[in-house]
């Protein structure tokens, strides 16, 4: 990500001190920067809010355990398919999305079935193919 981009943080995170050192190089924006948008809206709203700017994002870099970070990709995934997600492909691969730590970096480029631990990730084959009858799948 290039220096003095403007990077948008979906985070728990309430004071803001762990994002400091990234404050010094990027744009940083966090939900709480447009509260005055969001005045008089229910903040149990707040997370999916979240997702779905998240979701329409250039590049994505969540966390691979996180159902949080899961339906974020499951949004990029169904955007990808309609060409609406800068820099994926629209045949559902996304290309602009990661995982940490580094082992699951690429995992949503990967086509694959159903795997363990599956409670809180989202795999291609959950948006690619999901108009198609059985016998219309891509193999895997």
């Amino acid at each position: 990500i290039q220096a003095g981009s403007t990077i948008f943080i979906a985070s728990d995170d309430l004071d803001g001190d762990f994002f400091q050192p990234l404050q010094e190089e990027y744009n940083l924006r966090f939900l709480s920067d447009y509260k005055d948008l969001l005045r008089g809206l229910n903040p149990n709203y707040f997370g999916m809010i979240e997702q779905i700017v998240a979701a329409r994002s250039d590049s994505f870099h969540g966390t691979f355990y996180s159902s949080f970070s899961a339906y974020i990709n499951r949004l990029r995934g169904y955007y990808s398919l309609h060409g609406i997600t800068n820099g994926d492909s629209n045949d559902g691969v996304l290309q602009n999305s990661f995982y940490m730590p580094a082992q699951y970096h690429d995992e949503n480029r990967i086509y694959k079935a159903v795997q363990k631990p599956f409670y809180a990730r989202e795999f291609p084959i959950a948006w690619r193919d999901i108009n198609n009858g059985i016998d219309q799948m891509e193999v895997w």
